[in-house]
This record gives structure tokens, sequence and C-alpha cells, in this order.
């Protein structure tokens, strides 16, 4: 018997995420032109509008990649990617509260409200959804004398499952801070910290936490 993905269940979700983060945290340097604050405004509304965006490069590539690291794993439980990643991030949102440059130092920070599933929450719901299922599958299979374990049948339970978690995962609105540094050339990158305040984002807080 081929063991459940759990691997996949636990991973799956939050390769995305590492995924996402660095498709938008690899942020094109913003070149000299319009003002500091307005170029790094517009370059987060390019790569953050593209989450949104069911028919952007940026979407494909997160369905492309997840078939190709996951794609038996998504077979087997009877899961879609793309309907997986639509799932995950439908609701994200963010907005855009203020951009600060200094000019003198050749720094800036960009405060963003970022408005997602919080996946943290989504995987203490599978948790208890699967142990839930379990409890009744042992009862049943105990009240009807039942020996055989229908494999095909249990994976598809478990995916199923697991989109019913993303589906109704907790959306929360988390507070970001990107830095910015102006380089030799006066563009203006973001820092690499970045990418743990996006992925922090959209991990959202545990219960435990609140």
């Amino acid at each position: 018997m081929r063991t459940i993905s759990r691997k996949f269940l636990l991973c799956a979700p939050f390769a995305v995420v590492v995924l996402l983060c660095g498709c938008l945290l690899g942020l094109a340097g913003c070149q000299s032109g319009p003002s500091a604050e307005e170029l790094i405004t517009q370059d987060l509304e390019e790569q953050l509008g593209a989450v949104r965006d069911t028919d952007s490069e940026l979407y494909a590539e997160f369905v492309e990649d997840l078939e190709a690291s996951n794609g038996e794993d998504l077979d087997m439980l009877g899961v879609d990617a793309t309907d997986y990643v639509t799932s995950l991030l439908d609701g994200f949102d963010y907005q855009i509260e203020e951009v600060a440059v200094d000019e003198d130092a050749g720094t800036a920070t960009a405060d963003v409200t970022i408005t997602c599933k919080s996946l943290y929450r989504a995987m203490e719901d599978f948790g208890a959804a699967v142990e839930q299922y379990a409890e009744q599958y042992v009862t049943d299979a105990l009240a009807s004398g039942q020996t055989d374990v229908d494999e095909s049948a249990l994976y598809q339970e478990m995916g199923q499952l697991f989109m019913d978690t993303i589906d109704s995962a907790e959306i929360q609105d988390n507070a970001c801070t990107f830095n910015y540094t102006r380089d030799d050339e006066s563009a203006w990158e973001v820092d690499e910290s970045a990418e743990d305040e996006l992925l922090n984002a959209m991990l959202g807080t545990p219960s435990s936490e609140q």
C-alpha cells in the first residue's frame, strides 16, 4: 500500500506560497525616471496585481510548477492543480498603505496590507477533519465487519477533505513592510527580507496566537 501523500498534504500549500514569494519578490529594479514613490508603487501594483489575475502568466506558472512537483500526488488525491491554486489564492488582495523614501540614505519602505487565506488555519482545519474522518471510518468498519481498505476511495476522500479546508480557509489581513535600497545605478531594489514578509502574510496567524 502506498503511503498516503502526507508530504504533499503538508508541504504542497507551503510550496506554492514559497513559489509565490519567489515570483513576486524577485521584483524588477525600479529604474530612475518618475519619483521613487511612484516607481515602487507601480512595481508592487504589477507584481501583486498578477496574483489576482487568473489569466496572468504568474498564475500559469503556479499551476505548471505544482503539477511538475506534485502531479502524481494530485492525481492520486483527485485534486486538480488549477482548482487548488485558484482556491488557495481566492480572496487574495492588497492595499498599499504608504511608501516612504529617504533619498539621502538611499532607502525606502512600503507598508502594504496583504489579505489572503491563512495556510496555518487551513492545515489546522485539515488535521481536525482527517482525525474526525479516521474516527468515523474505524467506527463504520467495525460495525460492518469491513476488513478490506479501498485505497483509491480513501485517497479521494483525503483529497476532498484537503480541498474543502482550502476552500473554506479563514481570510486574514496581514501588515507587511517591504524595504528597498537604491543601488549604484539609481535603481530601487527590494531587500531579501521582503520574501519573509510575504511568506509570513500568506501563512497567517495560527489559532493559538489569536
